[in-house]
């Protein structure tokens, strides 16, 4: 009798492996790892799945040479048990395309990285130090075992060189044979599906998509040479960050962690300094690695901590909600709000990487959705005319409407909708980055990109910062700027109508509040950083995907709004 959902999980399974089929191609697949992280173990499972052959190099050494890995190091010391290995390396990969499970110091010689780098796709397994030395500790089949002390330094000192050669990580841990193997195709068949856009001088390099944090942990690694400060807020850090610190030691990296306020009235001059101090008072240098894990105020808050550290270190931003992943985390922006209106103090800064992982959106509350997708239409509608249609398309299907209705945190929310709004967010991340890489300080074009900020963030700061979300405060600022686009003849009626019908689908408010009163928001511009003079340029629509710049009074805003 087949068990309920065994059918689907079959399916699933079948899916995952023709797509990981497809991701590699005609390259090895190759996995890479301490001992006793299970390599040998998987090898066989990926290697069925995949229709290959399966070789495990320790074994095939030991075959060609006629004794045990044992008695070779015995015999000739690790050096010369080394050339055994490159040797098989080689011929492996001159073979047809299998899975190969190399031994755990295979990937240290730079000769050997270079070859797999050539004609390989490099799966890294990871897992707890504790863990492994439990398995293989006084292995007398394992030559460099020994007790878990010398099992402990040794994984230390090869961590970075293995980082180097990885293309994914991911986790092993205490996980089952079959599920591990699942894993594995999961994140390779993800591969073909993440949104790249590769670093130029100045900019970040992008990599959005689910799954995509397999492929960012090793890169980051990479980057990691010295001190690596995870940084986020309490919430985030239990249901995230740790995991990711976690995975970044296993990598090699020296990781500290840092909890900060992750609130938009704690987006302070204050919570920068005790971080910033914090982060000078670890000590080193400037090969200082800050990682921010959180929504956009950890990363602004973060990167700008970063921008002015030791007048400067490089920073990595792994943005956790629809908001960040679409706005806060891309372009290099950072900064903290004053009394005197938002983001007031700042620096551009650009992150070495960021990366839009689509599954940590998973703990997302509803409300954190809806003003996400504040900002997605927001580009969409000045910038983009493809992904507006888009946009309107999901909403005229419902996904938008279900997705910020969901009950909790994920329930109701079906994997067709969550992976739509993904797609759409992964273009909008990639759209705003081509935006922000031709204007990097905002001299011209990048400024489309306020359309609606700028009564948007008059509003947060008239009612108080936290108040109002932020893509609350977007959405009426696009309202007021819809409205302000008809009365100077701009924007047409009916496309300020369809707007409107998409951000009401998105559960986003569009009037002012109440006891806010117009002159209080004309007051308030006056302090935004786009005041020129006695006006302020606004970002009107006059069809979607396209905008204008107006410089406009308060009293041609008053009088055009009927204020």
């Amino acid at each position: 009798m087949t068990k309920p959902g065994s059918t689907t999980a079959a399916l699933t399974a079948s899916v995952q492996a023709s797509g990981a089929r497809s991701a590699l191609g005609s390259r090895h697949l190759c996995l890479l790892g301490p001992m006793g992280v299970g390599k040998s173990t998987l090898a066989p499972l990926l290697a069925s799945a995949l229709d290959r052959t399966a070789i495990d190099l320790d074994a095939e050494i030991a075959r060609t040479a006629g004794r045990s890995v044992a008695v070779l190091f015995a015999e000739l010391g690790e050096a010369g048990f080394r050339d055994h290995e490159a040797t098989a390396l080689r011929e492996a990969l001159a073979g047809p395309p299998a899975v190969i499970a190399c031994g755990g110091g295979a990937a240290l010689a730079e000769a050997n990285r270079a070859l797999l780098r050539e004609g390989a796709f490099c799966l890294g397994l990871f897992a707890p130090a504790s863990l492994l030395a439990a398995r293989v500790a006084g292995d007398t089949a394992r030559p460099l075992a020994g007790d878990a002390a010398t099992l402990q330094r040794l994984l230390g000192e090869r961590r970075g060189r293995h980082a180097e050669a990885l293309d994914l990580a991911i986790a092993a841990g205490d996980v089952a044979p079959d599920a591990l193997c699942q894993r594995a195709l999961s994140a390779l068949a993800m591969t073909p599906a993440w949104l790249r856009c590769a670093a130029e001088e100045g900019q970040e390099a992008l990599l959005a998509g689910p799954g995509c944090l397999d492929a960012a942990l090793p890169a980051i690694a990479r980057l990691g040479g010295g001190r690596v400060a995870v940084v986020s807020d309490a919430t985030v850090m239990a249901l995230h960050g740790h995991a990711i610190a976690s995975a970044l030691e296993a990598l090699g990296c020296m990781v500290e962690r840092h909890v900060i306020a992750g609130a938009e009235a704690t987006k302070t001059l204050a919570t920068y300094s005790a971080l910033v101090t914090a982060l000078v008072a670890g000590g080193g240098g400037r090969d200082l690695l800050v990682v921010a894990v959180g929504g956009g105020v950890v990363c602004d808050i973060a990167g700008f901590a970063a921008a002015t550290a030791l007048r400067g270190v490089r920073h990595v931003l792994i943005p956790t909600t629809l908001l960040a992943q679409v706005d806060a985390a891309i372009g290099g922006k950072t900064g903290v709000d004053t009394a005197a209106g938002k983001n007031l103090v700042g620096a551009f800064h650009p992150a070495r990487l960021v990366a839009c992982e689509g599954e940590l959106l998973r703990t997302l509350p509803a409300p954190r959705w809806a003003e996400g997708l504040a900002e997605l239409s927001k580009t969409a509608l000045v910038a983009d005319a493809d992904l507006w249609a888009a946009m309107e398309a999901a909403a005229a299907s419902g996904t938008l409407r279900r997705l910020v209705q969901a009950e909790g945190v994920s329930e109701g929310v079906s994997e067709a909708d969550r992976a739509a709004v993904g797609d759409l967010a992964g273009r909008c991340a990639v759209r705003k980055r081509s935006i922000t890489a031709a204007d990097p300080r905002e001299a011209g074009l990048r400024r489309c990109l306020n359309f609606g900020h700028t009564f948007g963030h008059a509003l947060e700061r008239t009612v108080g910062y936290g108040v109002i979300s932020h893509g609350e405060a977007v959405a009426i600022g696009m309202r007021l700027a819809l409205d302000l686009g008809v009365a100077l003849a701009v924007t047409p009626p009916g496309l300020r109508d369809r707007a409107l019908g998409l951000l009401e689908a998105c559960a986003l408010p569009t009037t002012l509040p109440h006891h806010v009163e117009p002159e209080q928001l004309l007051s308030a511009l006056g302090h935004d950083k786009k005041a020129e003079g006695a006006g302020v340029r606004f970002i009107l629509v006059p069809a979607a995907g396209s905008y204008v710049e107006r410089w406009l009074t308060a009293g041609q805003i008053a009088a055009s709004l009927g204020w």
